[in-house]
């Protein structure tokens, strides 16, 4: 089943992931494109709306964050409610 976001929604959601992607250093995230190329990969960031209470981002085939829908419809901002790959298994950001 599918569970919409509405357009502001979508919105935090591709700018939070756009930032978090931002943040990875030039050479490593031209190395992860390059791979993804080589794999055939799409290199657009996805967004997986199965779930009714997480929305999670896939980028190169790789899930990079899942925040939950109740803040994103809030005001307040994300970045005390996203969770990464590496916070959920403990590793240091």
């Amino acid at each position: 089943m599918i569970y919409p976001l509405t357009k502001r929604e979508r919105l935090r959601v591709l700018r939070y992931a756009e930032d978090f992607i931002a943040h990875i250093p030039d050479a490593k995230r031209w190395a992860m494109l390059d791979g993804a190329h080589r794999l055939g990969l799409t290199t657009e960031i996805e967004i997986d709306l199965s779930d009714p209470t997480d929305v999670s981002v896939t980028w190169l085939g790789r899930e990079i964050l899942t925040v939950p829908r109740q803040a994103l419809r809030g005001d307040e901002p994300l970045e005390d409610h996203i969770v990464t790959p590496q916070q959920e298994r403990g590793e240091p950001q």
